[in-house]
């Protein structure tokens, strides 16, 4: 049965020569793996076996950042997390100069964000300040996207501890809870 639908899809793929771009869309057609074509919105010519589809919202898009702990000059411990905000304004500039975009995206950020924070007091360390200048340091325009933005989301200058699972003769994947009611 799977085949008999490979078989059909194949069929309808010959007799569609046209893609449709929604008006919150942009795509790009590669024809031959060569020529490369933006598309806005609208019904386009595509060639079945010549040419590849790419398409993309163009909304924006809100992404979480990672939690951190990042330690001040003053030697606090701050644990941060936020969100990134972007859209696509230029689809080509995008698949030219990123791949995964979105985890590229949150890696600079993230970076950003404990750059600002490493290098600063802990006076200076606020929200705001810390949003405007990743926003600023990220430049997301150099990766065709836009309406850039930052919201720190949970912010604490806290003491942290860590665990290190392998000390006292724990082995690795076994949870605390489990090794410690086997020791009673």
């Amino acid at each position: 049965m799977g085949y008999l639908q490979a078989l059909l899809g194949e069929i309808k793929r010959l007799l569609v020569w046209w893609i449709t771009v929604a008006p919150w869309e942009s795509g790009l057609r590669v024809r031959f793996g060569k020529k490369v074509v933006v598309m806005g919105p609208g019904v386009h010519l595509a060639i079945p076996f010549a040419d590849r589809i790419f398409l993309q919202s163009v909304r924006m898009r809100i992404t979480d950042l990672p939690l951190q702990t990042i330690t001040t000059t003053d030697d606090k411990c701050l644990t941060i997390k936020g969100q990134l905000g972007y859209a696509i304004e230029d689809i080509f500039t995008l698949y030219m100069t990123l791949h995964h975009a979105e985890d590229t995206l949150k890696d600079v950020a993230a970076a950003k964000i404990a750059q600002y924070v490493s290098t600063h007091h802990s006076s200076e360390c606020a929200p705001a300040a810390i949003e405007t200048y990743t926003v600023e340091e990220c430049s997301l325009e150099q990766y065709g996207l836009t309406a850039a933005r930052v919201n720190i989301t949970d912010f604490a200058f806290v003491r942290t501890y860590r665990l290190i699972m392998k000390s006292d003769g724990y082995q690795s994947g076994e949870s605390l809870e489990t090794t410690c009611s086997d020791r009673e």
